[in-house]
């Protein structure tokens, strides 16, 4: 799968995939936690081995405990990162997924540093920025102070029982302009302020 996310990637002129090391939903290991470790961190080496021929770069996600078990936050994706050992191994940052693993969303921000090459954006409540309480100031202000230049992405979610439902038409397609226009406006303030 993740071989051709890669050869996709590159017909489209993408510069990165992101890739969750565990099954999203899958919240307990199959044998242990070290062992499922070890078997992902080998699959995604060999996986990164051919993301480096492509020019292509993997971007690991940490999902919060209650949606997946192996990688959770900034700092375990930095530990799988440098686990795998490949310049085409980087992370990402959701901060849906922060606000409940991160005591401190600015200083895992820091901590992640240059590895950080993408950030999905989405308040707490998983509305759009503003409709929650990430303090998004403070957000923007770290990834100045890392000298951020990658893509923030917006990933705001309706609030209904099953979100990704949404997505296949279970609610009105104008929530998701909606949100993505009061996103950016909000965005764009944040960086005005900081």
């Amino acid at each position: 799968y993740l071989f051709k996310c890669i050869d996709y990637a590159q017909l489209m002129g993408a510069k990165l995939i992101i890739v969750v090391p565990a099954a999203v939903s899958k919240t307990a290991p199959s044998l242990s936690k070290k062992e499922d470790w070890k078997n992902s961190v080998k699959a995604v080496q060999e996986v990164a081995k051919y993301a480096e021929k492509k020019d292509i770069l993997l971007a690991i996600e940490p999902i919060n405990r209650y949606e997946t078990y192996l990688v959770n936050s900034v700092q375990d994706a930095l530990d799988y990162a440098r686990e795998v050992n490949s310049s085409h191994v980087k992370i990402m940052a959701d901060t849906f997924h922060m606000n409940i693993e991160e005591r401190d969303i600015p200083e895992a921000i820091r901590i992640a540093g240059n590895n950080l090459i993408n950030v999905h954006i989405a308040d707490s409540n998983r509305c759009s920025v503003g409709r929650g309480h990430i303090n998004f100031k403070a957000l923007i202000k770290a990834l100045k102070g890392i000298n951020y230049k990658y893509a923030l992405t917006l990933e705001p979610l309706p609030p209904v029982s099953d979100p990704y439902l949404a997505l296949e038409g279970g609610v009105s397609e104008n929530i998701f302009d909606q949100y993505a226009a009061e996103s950016i406006m909000g965005l764009k303030y944040f960086e005005l302020i900081t």
